[in-house]
């Protein structure tokens, strides 16, 4: 009977172990439009709540595409984030004035190392409204009233004069522009295991350089093939003038730091030698790991 009861805790183990696996968390995302009254502007907001009881790590995007009396212009905000329990967390904004912009569509999305958990879109205006050509009334016999009331007007002809404020009451209110002031929240699962995934990329910069640097870093990245439990961290470190001075921590260990100038073309340079060094240690990580399980398979030979 003990040996019975040996297989079945576990084979409970064993189902217990399985359910963990597949367990996911909720998260609430949407997209949020923010009138400035102070400033004139418009701020949009990439939002989402941690629905769950424990910490988030995710990334997000934001792209948001503008039209108006300056012209087009295209902004994106990429990037990993954590998010606290039961916690609500601005991931991306930008802001732009009312007065010159005509239109604009925003595109948010949240992703692990698998891919996309949430997406959606906003656009302002939302539908073109096409004005309808002007026809005339065609007029109708007169019906017959029951009983007497008050007196409700009817289609008024489109002479092009303004309308008394009582026949205005009467009429469907007209179809024009409204600004949106945010997207459904959608509700996405996250499972959880996906979440202790590793080779995530965090962003510790401050300036504009150093996140540039990130977010081409991050652009660019791809990891050799074998690579597993490791985390790179990308912080800034004290420094003068225009540039930025960036390091590359893998894990505990710092592998990388440099100058980075202002100039795009050396800033990408700077990127691809961080990025070659940190394969090729990832690399020798790998080999030495499957070094390792070698000899622990080959035995002592005792």
């Amino acid at each position: 009977m003990k040996g019975v009861y040996t297989i079945l805790i576990f084979f409970l183990l064993a189902i217990t172990s399985l359910m963990a696996q597949t367990e996911s968390v909720n998260i609430s995302a949407w997209i949020e439009v923010v009138e400035l009254p102070a400033t004139k502007k418009i701020e949009i907001r990439g939002m989402i709540k941690n629905e769950s009881d424990q910490e988030l790590t995710l990334y997000q995007k934001m792209e948001l595409t503008k039209s108006g009396s300056s012209g087009t212009a295209k902004h994106q905000q990429s990037g990993s984030f954590t998010v606290s329990p039961n916690r609500t967390k601005i991931l991306g904004r930008s802001s732009f004035y009312k007065s010159n912009t005509d239109s604009y569509k925003v595109i948010f999305k949240i992703h692990n190392d698998l891919g996309a958990i949430f997406t959606d879109s906003l656009s302002y205006p939302e539908k073109l409204i096409i004005a309808e050509k002007k026809t005339p009334t065609k007029t109708l016999p007169p019906t017959p009233a029951k009983k007497e009331g008050p007196k409700v007007a009817t289609t008024p002809p489109t002479t092009g004069k303004s309308l008394p404020p009582e026949i205005k009451k009467l009429l469907p209110p007209s179809k024009s522009k409204k600004p949106i002031t945010s997207t459904k929240k959608s509700r996405a699962a996250v499972p959880v295991d996906v979440l202790e995934i590793d080779g995530l990329i965090i962003d510790e910069t401050r300036s504009k350089i150093a996140r540039d640097f990130y977010d081409l870093f991050y652009k660019k990245w791809i990891a050799p093939q074998g690579a597993k439990n490791f985390s790179i961290y990308i912080r800034e470190e004290p420094s003068r003038g225009r540039g930025a001075q960036v390091s590359l921590t893998l894990n505990e260990q710092k592998i990388f730091q440099n100058f980075v100038p202002p100039r795009y073309d050396a800033l990408e340079n700077v990127v691809n030698f961080a990025i070659r060094i940190t394969r090729a240690r990832l690399r020798d990580r790998a080999n030495i790991d499957s070094q390792l399980k070698e000899e622990d398979q080959m035995g002592s030979g005792i």
